[in-house]
């Protein structure tokens, strides 16, 4: 299904233990949570399935902060069906860079998302639908996300 601006915005409710896991940085832990949300029935699965019929979902989990991080580069996502990134940031506010640019394919004007609050999902079409992305460098602060990609 492509997004009319080639995304959506959602709210994903993170559980106190769920929180508490990045608040401590257990990532593996938190990797695991990951896990089980995106298994079929899952509450993340869940809302990705309202908007595109998929069999299977990739993920990691991308820690990025400022000042030496790297810019991104246009990528479509390949044969993909959606993308996505969750924002695990605790504090977005503090974040400089980290920007998730969306835009049609060979257009020059993009929809720039900033850092997203905690709990955010963004929902965005790939090369399936004719659409790109890129993630600019972080330059001060830390931007945690779950991003990930159905098939």
């Amino acid at each position: 299904m492509a997004f009319p601006k080639g995304h959506i915005l959602l709210n994903l409710k993170l559980s106190e233990s769920e929180l508490a896991l990045v608040r401590g940085r257990d990532w593996q832990s938190l990797d695991q949570v990951a896990k089980h949300w995106l298994n079929p029935g899952g509450k993340l699965w869940s809302l990705l399935a309202e908007h595109a019929r998929f069999t299977s979902v990739e993920h990691i989990l991308a820690l990025r902060s400022g000042p030496d991080d790297d810019e991104g580069i246009w990528h479509d996502d390949g044969s993909r069906l959606l993308a996505f990134s969750l924002s695990l940031t605790l504090k977005h506010e503090s974040v400089h860079g980290g920007e998730i640019s969306i835009r049609p394919k060979g257009s020059s004007e993009a929809y720039v998302l900033t850092c997203q609050p905690l709990g955010t999902l963004v929902i965005f079409n790939t090369g399936q639908d004719n659409f790109e992305h890129r993630v600019s460098a972080v330059k001060a602060g830390e931007r945690l996300v779950l991003a990930g990609w159905c098939t």
